[in-house]
C-alpha cells in the first residue's frame, strides 16, 4: 500500500512539474526575419546604376497549430515578404533590377523530437514539412526591351526547415526557425525561363503560445 501510495504521488507530481507536455493543444505565433531569395538570376551579384543588389529582404508571417498527439503537430502558416528579382538582356551584359510582393499559405506537419519519448523539457527541437502556396504580385517595371516577367502569378511551393524552441510553463515560448521553400519558376514572373525552382532560404525568430487544454482533454 506505502509503494501504491508512492507511485500515485510521484505520478501526481509528475503531472504537476510538466507544463511542456502540449499533445491536444492549439498554439499561435508570429515570426518575422531575413530571407534570402534565390531565383532568375537573382544570384548574381553586381552593382547596377551604383545599387547593390540584395537579395535578403525581411518577411513576417504568423502561425496557427494543433499538437495531435506529443510530437506530431500540424499548423498552417501564412507568410508575406517583398523580393527583390533580376532579369538579364539577351546577351547576358547587362541586369534588370525589379521588385514583387509575396504573400503565402503552407500546410506543414512538424515533429516535435524530444517529445517522441515523452519527455517534455523547455527546450524543444523540432523538424517540419509542407506543401503551399503563393500568389505575388505588384511587380515593378525592369524596364527589359522585352516583357519577361509576368504580373500576377501563383505558385507552388514546398516547405522544409527545423524549428529550436524554447517554453515557458506559461504557455508562452521563444523560437528561431530556419526554413528552405522550393517554388515553380513563376514565382518571380519570369516563367520558365532559367531555374527549374525558385528558392527562399529564411531565418526566422518568433513567439508562440500554446492554448491549455480544456477540461474534457
Amino acid at each position: 500500500m506505502l509503494l501504491l501510495a508512492f507511485l500515485l504521488g510521484a505520478a501526481s507530481l509528475h503531472a504537476q512539474l510538466t507544463p511542456y507536455e502540449y499533445g491536444k493543444r492549439w498554439f499561435v505565433s508570429l515570426q518575422g526575419g531575413p530571407v534570402y531569395f534565390n531565383g532568375d538570376w537573382s544570384h548574381i551579384f553586381r552593382e547596377y546604376e551604383g545599387e547593390w543588389l540584395t537579395p535578403v529582404m525581411p518577411a513576417f508571417g504568423a502561425s496557427l497549430g494543433y499538437s495531435v498527439v506529443n510530437g506530431h503537430e500540424l499548423r498552417l502558416t501564412a507568410t508575406y515578404g517583398k523580393k527583390n528579382a533580376t532579369c538579364i538582356s539577351t546577351n547576358y551584359n547587362m541586369l534588370y533590377p525589379y521588385s514583387f510582393h509575396s504573400v503565402s499559405l503552407f500546410a506543414d506537419y512538424v515533429l516535435a523530437v524530444r517529445e517522441l519519448g515523452e519527455t517534455f523539457y523547455p527546450f524543444s527541437p523540432k523538424l517540419y514539412v509542407g506543401p503551399g502556396v503563393a500568389y505575388t504580385f505588384g511587380f515593378s517595371d525592369p524596364h527589359h526591351p522585352l516583357r519577361v516577367v509576368n504580373d500576377p502569378n501563383w505558385a507552388g511551393g514546398m516547405n522544409v526547415g527545423s524549428i529550436l524552441e524554447y517554453n515557458f510553463p506559461s504557455g508562452f515560448g521563444l523560437f528561431a526557425d530556419l526554413g528552405m521553400t522550393f517554388w515553380a519558376d513563376p514565382y518571380d514572373g519570369q516563367g520558365w525561363f532559367s531555374f527549374e525552382l525558385d528558392m527562399d532560404v529564411g531565418v526566422y525568430f518568433g513567439v508562440v503560445y500554446h492554448f491549455k487544454r480544456g477540461k474534457k482533454q
